[in-house]
């Protein structure tokens, strides 16, 4: 509908000029000839004047569409006879009088009584007719103007002047002489009808052209949602087969990972079974050896005694009182051989005690380099072991004194009541003596119960100790499947992504937490700087590139100072990583060194491979810059005119550090790669070389 209104404004439009300023045909009759000489008696013009484009946009308004100015095909003048009383032309104009055409533009003639001028112009035609003859100057004339639109459409235009002419009109009631301004008006009115039937006709046109374009806009609209759908439809289908494809890679990585860290974590188990079984042999062929030593204790003791009441039946007979000294005697010397077997006894614990702490240092040795908390766990169990081989010790030798004790209180018992009975009661000696055996029997019985607890109580407290251990080990998992150096060759198993987070520990050259590249060719590489998502400002001070900035997930700067702490420890490559345009590219450089602050942390670099191309050797011996802090060779600071801090010369071949997604040098460039271009990701990454 807009389209048709506009339609009509613009044909509106065209009425109203061709109206107002359409074809002019004037009768200028001048007075009659005097004297017989040849005078013009009248002068007929017929003029038509077409508007230009630039007229009818004026009319049109700002924003509308502005149609091709109808060309003037032909412009002809009829003489009619004057006599026929109809108001239109009939079938036949008249004679022709002159015209002009495409063909024909000019005109310039005198010929039976009549001088005719013409010129056909762009834009522009007109008739002149000078007569001299009466009846010409009375005639009757018509002028007809056909123009040609951009369409190829031509038009009609028509004016005529009718002199003495009695016109009947039904709705007048009568006659009436028309002047040449009332035929004027009266033509105005007839072409101003014909344009309005033009019009018609061109809305009628405009509107089937209309019908026609909606059908084809509907038809074309359908196909393409028809398309839509398909294509919908095929993404779709896509979309889904990626899914399926994407789980079963994810259920494929799922299972080798769980295959991979159940062989690593039965592996890890197994070790520790096979340590723990190890340790628990030992305790037992120990603990066999102390049980032996106790019992050939035993024996000795038993023997003694057995000696001891056999020799005393035997010579108590002859002299009890020297015999009662004997007994003395012989307990004093048992007591002395029962505290050397007892101190054999601490011996062997103590040398028990010896073997297993230095077996108990070796494994706990051992669980430092695979497993360091249960080092910890470990050594607060060997000293519960220690403690407990002790307190063993402690007891034996306080019931060895106990059991000292009362042997010599039941003698002097023994001695007492043999006084008291006396020296002819044999009968109470024996009786005496054959209890102080039981006695005897029952305190070693003791002894040997006890230190046989306490040797248990040893092994079950360093049972427990590895069995603690065990479980700690299995607990450590994964504090040992994670690295604890970024070296080539080092795996993580249990990181998410190729980047593992390395913490600072004793002896570290680094001493802030950083990632490691465990991927990239072997990996091992140290990240110094990342730039992926912009997130992060690098137009920083000279304080601020010093001790670094950003976030290890993201974008951000390990710090000058760690850098050359870094690689003033060995010999270190250089890896660049770039992604300009979608596609990737790295720099790689066998030597890569900073300077430290007094030398403005000046670079070493060289030694070039890679895809990038070399944007970094110019920038060799270079020292840092930063907004700051200038140091370039150029007369300006080349961190201010390149929006970030580098190893400026004059100025850079490369900056990865300045403005992101900055045009024309001032944003993160390779000028081997990218030009004077922004790359979309930079990736700077060291390695030992020792470590190849």
């Amino acid at each position: 509908m807009n389209l048709l209104n506009e339609g009509l404004r613009l044909v509106l439009v065209m009425l109203f000029a061709d109206v107002c300023s359409g074809l002019e045909l004037d009768l200028d009759l001048e007075n009659p000839a005097q004297g017989g000489t040849r005078q013009v008696c009248a002068v007929l013009r017929c003029v038509e004047e077409t508007r230009t484009a630039k007229h009818a946009a004026s009319d049109l308004g700002p924003g509308q569409p502005v149609a091709s100015a109808n060309n003037i095909s032909s412009l002809t003048i009829y003489q009619t006879s004057g006599k026929s009383p109809q108001g239109d032309r009939g079938d036949t104009p008249g004679v022709v009088v002159a015209s002009l055409t495409a063909s024909k533009p000019r005109i310039n003639r005198v010929s039976n009584g009549m001088k005719v001028e013409g010129v056909l112009e762009d834009g522009r035609a007109s008739l002149t007719l000078e007569m001299v003859k009466t009846t010409d100057c009375r005639a009757d004339f018509t002028c007809e103007l056909v123009r040609v639109d951009s369409t190829g459409d031509e038009s009609l235009s028509v004016a005529r002047v009718k002199q003495g002419n009695k016109i009947t009109r039904g709705d007048m009631g009568g006659e009436s002489t028309l002047t040449p301004v009332s035929m004027q008006l009266l033509d105005l009115m007839h072409r101003l009808d014909a344009k309005l039937a033009i019009a018609s006709l061109l809305t009628e046109h405009l509107e089937s052209k209309m019908e026609s374009k909606m059908e084809s806009l509907e038809k074309n609209l359908k196909d393409e949602l028809i398309r839509v759908g398909k294509s919908t439809e095929r993404l779709e289908t896509k979309v889904e087969l990626l899914e399926n494809r994407l789980e079963d890679k994810i259920d494929t990585a799922e299972r080798n990972l769980q295959a991979y860290l159940g062989d690593k974590i039965n592996t890890q188990i197994a070790t520790e079974d096979t340590k723990t079984t190890r340790i628990e042999t030992k305790l037992d062929v120990l603990k066999e050896r102390l049980e032996d030593k106790l019992e050939l204790t035993e024996k000795a003791l038993h023997g003694q005694l057995a000696s001891l009441q056999t020799r005393l039946e035997d010579k108590i007979k002859d002299d009890l009182g020297k015999k009662l000294e004997d007994v003395h005697t012989e307990v004093t010397q048992f007591t002395k051989s029962a505290e050397s077997y007892s101190e054999s006894a601490r011996q062997f614990l103590n040398e028990s005690f010896v073997e297993l702490s230095k077996y108990l240092k070796h494994t706990q040795n051992d669980a430092l380099t695979d497993v360091r908390s249960s080092s910890e766990q470990l050594m607060i169990n060997q000293s519960n072991a220690t403690e407990a081989l002790l307190s063993a010790a402690r007891n034996f030798t306080f019931t060895q004194r106990s059991l000292q004790e009362e042997l010599l209180q039941t003698v002097a018992s023994a001695v007492a009541k043999f006084s008291e009975s006396g020296a002819n009661s044999s009968k109470a000696i024996t009786t005496s003596l054959s209890g102080l055996e039981q006695d005897l029997q029952w305190s070693f019985q003791r002894l040997a119960l006890n230190v046989t607890q306490s040797a248990s109580d040893a092994l079950s407290s360093a049972q427990n100790m590895f069995l603690n251990s065990n479980s700690t080990a299995v607990l450590a998992i994964r504090d040992l499947l994670s690295p604890k150096y970024c070296n080539r060759g080092v795996i993580s198993i249990l990181a998410d992504s190729p980047y593992s987070l390395i913490r600072p520990s004793a002896g570290s050259v680094v001493q802030v937490p950083h990632l490691c590249d465990t991927i990239t060719d072997g990996g091992g590489w140290i990240i110094i700087q990342r730039r992926a998502h912009g997130d992060v400002d690098f137009y920083r001070d000279w304080e601020e590139y010093k001790t670094g900035f950003g976030d290890l997930r993201g974008d951000f700067w390990l710090g000058n100072d760690h850098i050359h702490n870094i690689t003033s420890s060995g010999t270190y490559e250089l890896r660049v990583e770039l992604i300009y345009q979608g596609k990737a590219a790295f720099a790689r450089y066998g030597r890569f060194s900073l300077a430290d602050e007094s030398n403005s942390y000046a670079l070493t670099v060289g030694d070039y491979s890679g895809t990038a191309g070399d944007s970094m050797t110019q920038h060799n011996q270079k020292q840092f810059t930063t907004l700051d802090r200038d140091n370039d060779d150029h007369a300006e600071n080349c961190a201010k005119i390149c929006t970030g801090a580098w190893w400026y010369e004059k100025c850079a071949h490369s900056s990865l550090n300045g403005k992101w997604k900055a045009l024309d040098w001032k944003g993160p460039f390779w000028y081997t790669l990218s030009i004077k271009n922004p790359v979309t990701y930079t990736e700077m990454k060291i390695r030992h070389l020792t470590n190849l």
